[in-house]
């Protein structure tokens, strides 16, 4: 049912709202969650309690206090990365000492905050982003110059590079799963996106770069091109 079982105290520090508040009001991750993103999330926590264990990643507009929103001008963005594990507790002195310890399954994440995420049509937001082009291993074959602005690579550093090997070695999967969409030959046929994903990539500095990143099949099939937007 989403309800929060547990929240840490540094909640307070990236959505003005205290531990103790949201514990107490019985809220569930859709209370928190920006109306328009609740069907994703939705979905999305669906996926992982389908498959235990495997681990989803999103980006969600989450509400904050009115006293955050007039000092920051709205909602936070937050990228939420997780899966479901089992939860266990000893019996109570009240059972039998036979008694198993019980358990249930709840879904346990790390949440990052990055920038707004930036609204449709957003002119402004173009200066966040970046375009790429690679072979169907994703090896780059060219890269726009605004790369470097956003990882500090030059053009010249990234083409016949592999992507992978830019990639947070925790985001090699979700990376793979979205190449293996890339590459079904429905969406193909069709030149449809493959969808979003949410990636840490490797800097020049050697820090770490949130990215949202779709990708979509290009060249009669035999390209993949990527747009990658900096969240932070």
């Amino acid at each position: 049912d989403g309800k929060l079982v547990y929240i840490s105290e540094n909640v307070a520090q990236v959505l003005g709202l205290s531990m103790v508040e949201l514990l107490a009001q019985g809220d569930t991750v859709f209370d928190i969650v920006d109306g328009r993103g609740r069907e994703d999330v939705q979905k999305k926590l669906l996926l992982a309690q389908e498959e235990p264990g495997r681990e989803v990643t999103f980006v969600s507009e989450m509400r904050t206090s009115k006293a955050f929103r007039l000092q920051h001008g709205g909602n936070r963005a937050v990228a939420v990365r997780g899966r479901f594990t089992a939860l266990c507790w000893p019996p109570s002195s009240s059972s039998s000492s036979s008694s198993s310890s019980s358990s249930t399954a709840a879904f346990l994440a790390l949440c990052t905050p990055v920038a707004r995420l930036p609204a449709d049509g957003d002119a402004c937001s173009q200066d966040d982003l970046f375009h790429s082009t690679h072979v169907l291993d994703m090896t780059f074959t060219d890269v726009t110059e605004s790369v470097t602005y956003h990882l500090g690579y030059r053009r010249e550093e990234l083409i016949g590079q592999s992507w992978y090997s830019l990639l947070h070695p925790e985001d090699a999967e979700v990376a793979a799963t979205q190449h293996r969409t890339v590459g079904d030959p429905l969406p193909a046929a069709l030149g449809a996106a493959a969808g979003t994903a949410v990636l840490r990539v490797l800097r020049r500095d050697r820090t770490w770069a949130w990215l949202l990143v779709s990708a979509r099949p290009d060249g009669a099939g035999r390209a993949i091109a990527c747009t990658s937007r900096c969240l932070r």
